[in-house]
């Protein structure tokens, strides 16, 4: 018969995961938040211990958990307001200014486009780059700004 074996795990844990001391099996503790987390990269580390309650043989292993990221943080604007002063008789498609925002999240959750949020005819924004354009010739006789 198999003697039972006793799992532990080591400081590194930090209390963020526990362990069936019986079964082995490794639980999380805490709720995890990859972006302000003491695993900020995304990774735990921490040894896992097995001893033979017979023999006191003991054995470990490194565990290593990948935190996944999730879209949970919204883009941030650097810079903003965005404030500029246009000519009357600048040209359409004059580069006005740009906008510049990040986001904290990885990959594919950390991508965004640039739009505007009410429907605009006097300037264009790249979706991409955030670039705003001059859209068409601006009259100060007819209106003197522009939000």
């Amino acid at each position: 018969e198999n003697n039972p074996i006793t799992y532990s795990l080591g400081n590194a844990a930090n209390g963020l995961f526990t362990i069936d001391s019986n079964a082995g099996i490794i639980r999380a503790a805490a709720v995890f938040d990859r972006e302000n987390g003491p695993g900020s990269d995304g990774w735990y580390r921490f040894i896992v211990k097995a001893k033979d309650s017979v023999s006191k043989i003991e054995a470990s292993a490194t565990v290593i958990i990948e935190i996944l990221d999730i879209n949970d943080n919204a883009p941030i604007f650097k810079n903003a307001p965005y404030t500029a002063t246009v000519s009357e008789n600048a040209n359409p498609g004059l580069l006005i200014a740009t906008a510049v925002a990040s986001d904290n999240d990885i990959g594919i959750n950390a991508q965004f486009t640039f739009s505007f949020e009410d429907k605009q005819t006097m300037f264009n924004i790249s979706k991409v780059s955030g670039r705003i354009t001059l859209a068409k010739s601006l009259d100060y006789e007819k209106k003197t700004s522009h939000f």
